[in-house]
């Protein structure tokens, strides 16, 4: 994140208002699009929201509130996962870079989770009623591949092989607004 602070200059030459964060390992619900801009533009109407967080299960913890039902929006505190954000919280972030970085450069939600807690950024988010994304790194991305020749470690991907039949795509989500 440093590198995306102090040398991409993002601010001056970028013209997007809006930005989604995600990390490699999710699967995203053929409604993303529709669910990060409708989220978005209700956020920007309330400065105490930080932006909108697609993974209301904070990566898998709470999942009975991965379907709440309905197509309601929930006002949650961000805890991790993919976000999308506007400018104005976007630049609050690059005002704390030092902090921000200071704190978990790699583990990016943690600073921002850190930055909340100083009160340098709002903590609330807001949340569709439908997970839109479901997280896939500890069933089959981050797997050690050295590991993966070992007698234990052919058991290990077989095990993920199998989990990766149970991964799903998000269902779409067209929230009230």
């Amino acid at each position: 994140m440093k590198h995306v602070f102090d040398e991409l200059e993002f601010d001056s030459k970028i013209t997007a208002d809006e930005m989604f964060i995600m990390e490699e390992d999710y699967v995203v619900s053929p409604s993303i699009y529709e669910t990060v801009t409708q989220g978005l533009y209700l956020a920007s109407k309330n400065p105490n929201y930080f932006g909108v967080v697609l993974d209301i299960t904070d990566g898998g913890v709470h999942r009975e509130r991965g379907n709440q039902g309905g197509q309601d929006w929930y006002e949650i505190t961000f805890r991790t996962g993919p976000m999308a954000i506007g400018r104005k919280t976007w630049q609050k972030i690059v005002n704390a870079k030092d902090e921000f970085c200071h704190r978990d450069e790699y583990n990016w939600d943690w600073s921002v989770v850190w930055l909340a807690n100083k009160n340098l950024i709002p903590y609330k988010v807001l949340a569709p009623s439908i997970a839109q994304v479901q997280h896939i790194g500890l069933d089959g991305m981050h797997v050690n591949n050295e590991e993966a020749t070992t007698k234990a470690g052919k058991r290990d991907k077989a095990k993920l092989q199998r989990a990766a039949a149970n991964w799903h795509i998000p269902q779409p989500y067209h929230g009230s607004g």
